[in-house]
């Protein structure tokens, strides 16, 4: 399926580097969201192949191949190589466009939450702070800019240091609000985060409060239909 739809591509608007790289990381993207992790990971290689010397018009799409793998090998956990490919992209960012760029936001949050994951805090707090201090007002509803309220919040509480990690994920849900609202999948996957973090601090009574509010949205959530979806039949 995918060999078939890089070849209906390269009929209809040729084979150059960046368009294709563009396809084979969307497609790694798809492949993820089915589960289909191994078919993604080899399809953001072949985009990352495709501009492997890092010619000027293939840099943004080499950073956004290497930062999709990155998140794959992260999800199953094969963390050195999740490393390795964010680490990639952040130099290549970083060298094109400087260290202070916005666009190394959604890089240095993927990166903290690998280092919550590894369990190296002080690292995620240096990465999720960073990403803060380059994030300009349009990115506070940004998604990247959550993960790293949340990965900061947890490289702090990694490090004992609770009192300091309970305003950022509080800052993680006012964004996850604003950008999907009380009633989201986000939202309840960010207050079960936090939850989590209330139980760790002894903070039992609002532990169980958050716990049965995330609960209580998820359920709904899961029975929502989105009649827009559905077929019409005239």
């Amino acid at each position: 399926m995918s060999r078939r739809a890089i070849k209906i591509h390269e009929s209809h608007v040729g084979n150059g580097p960046a368009d294709l790289m563009a396809d084979y990381t969307l497609l790694a993207v798809i492949l993820s969201e089915q589960g289909k992790y191994k078919q993604a990971q080899q399809a953001v290689a072949s985009a990352a192949a495709l501009c492997a010397h890092g010619e000027s018009s293939c840099q943004i799409g080499l950073v956004a191949a290497n930062t999709a793998l990155a998140k794959l090998y992260l999800i199953r956990k094969r963390y050195r190589e999740s490393e390795e490919y964010g680490q990639r992209a952040l130099t290549i960012l970083e060298g094109s466009l400087g260290p202070t760029n916005s666009l190394l936001t959604p890089v240095l949050a993927g990166l903290a939450s690998l280092y919550v994951a590894t369990k190296r805090y002080p690292e995620a707090e240096a990465y999720g702070r960073r990403a803060f201090e380059i994030s300009p007002s349009e990115l506070a509803n940004s998604d990247a800019l959550a993960e790293a309220a949340i990965a900061l919040a947890q490289g702090l509480a990694g490090q004992r240091r609770n009192d300091s990690a309970d305003p950022y994920f509080q800052r993680a849900l006012a964004i996850r609000e604003r950008a999907q609202g009380t009633e989201s999948i986000e939202y309840a996957q960010t207050l079960q985060q936090y939850a989590r973090f209330l139980r760790n601090s002894k903070r039992l009574a609002e532990a169980k409060s958050a716990e049965s509010h995330a609960a209580t949205i998820s359920a709904r959530t899961a029975h929502t239909i989105d009649v827009s979806e559905l077929p019409r039949h005239e």
